[in-house]
Parts: structure tokens; sequence; C-alpha cells
């Protein structure tokens, strides 16, 4: 069975015993997703090329006063700084890796059934992470953003934390970050 399989069947039931037992629902999930990230990071750890990766982010990264959309047009961001997108794209344009922004769960797996990769980094709160755990087949690492403003809107990523998931998964001879 798949590990997507196994979060399918366990999140639900400890969701209920976290109810019963006055857990908070997002310890649980992040719990989830951060036991995923290690099964996930011992399966794979450098043993796909760079091009094979997604690297999917939630449309909320977008600094919310950005006159560019973003969401189809990754080409528009003029790196401002005020948004993580502008380094993450640099990034990616160093190292290959694919990139692509999503609106929600209906939009990521569109483009992850579009791209078709060997393994997604996704950037997403708890939620949308033990959600995806759940709902995809692709393999997923999961990287929790920070919602300094609240959900949704205007949303980081550490790039620190990118750059380290990138590193353990890729191959060593796509270069060094």
């Amino acid at each position: 069975m798949k590990i997507s399989g196994v979060f399918k069947l366990l999140l639900p039931l400890s969701l209920s015993a976290a109810r019963v037992l006055s857990i908070d629902e997002f310890t649980v999930r992040r719990g989830f997703v951060k036991l995923n990230n290690l099964l996930i990071s011992r399966k794979f750890q450098n043993r796909l090329p760079v091009n094979r990766l997604l690297v999917l982010l939630p449309s909320c990264l977008q600094d919310s006063e950005c006159p560019h959309r973003l969401l189809f047009r990754l080409k528009c961001c003029t790196n401002c700084g005020n948004c993580d997108l502008g380094r993450i794209i640099v990034l990616k344009k160093q190292l290959g890796f694919m990139l692509a922004i999503a609106s929600g769960g209906r939009f990521a797996r569109k483009i992850t059934a579009e791209l078709k990769p060997d393994l997604i980094i996704a950037a997403a709160c708890e939620y949308d992470l033990s959600q995806g755990l759940c709902e995809l087949d692709t393999p997923l690492f999961g990287i929790f953003i920070r919602q300094p403003e609240g959900p949704c809107i205007d949303t980081r990523i550490s790039l620190k934390k990118l750059k380290q998931a990138l590193q353990v998964f890729r191959l060593k001879e796509t270069g060094c970050l």
C-alpha cells in the first residue's frame, strides 16, 4: 500500500480521536506531514533528477498588492522582493526543477496530472498539505507556510527549507545549491 493510502485511512481516524481527546486538529495534521516527510526523504534521497521534481506553491504566497497575476504566468514576476516567489523563480532557473502555482486542491491535482512529476515538494498550510497527502498519487514532501497576515493572504515560505528539500531529493550530478 502506498503512503497516501495509509494516510487516507489513518488521518480521518486520528482527527476523530483528536477531537475526543481535545487535541488540536492542526497538531495532528502537522504530525502526519512530518511523518510523511521522513518516509519520503528516506525513499527518494538523491534518487531523482531535479527536472522530475515539481515545486508546487499556493497562490497566497504572492503579494496581495502585486499588479501581476502569476498563477498562469510566472514569467511576469518582476522579483520586486515583496514576496518569496521571485527568489523561487530565480532558483528554478538555476536548478531546473518544475514550478507551478495552484489556487487550490483541484488545480493542484490538475497540474500534477499534466506534469507527471516523480515527486512533489509542496508548500501549504497544515490542512492543504495533509489533504494533498491523502488525495495525490504522486509522492509529496510538505513544507509548511507561515501566515503572518492570517490564512490565505501574503503567506511566506522558508527558502532555507525549500533549498534543503531540493538538496535531499535531487541527484548529486545536477550541481550544488
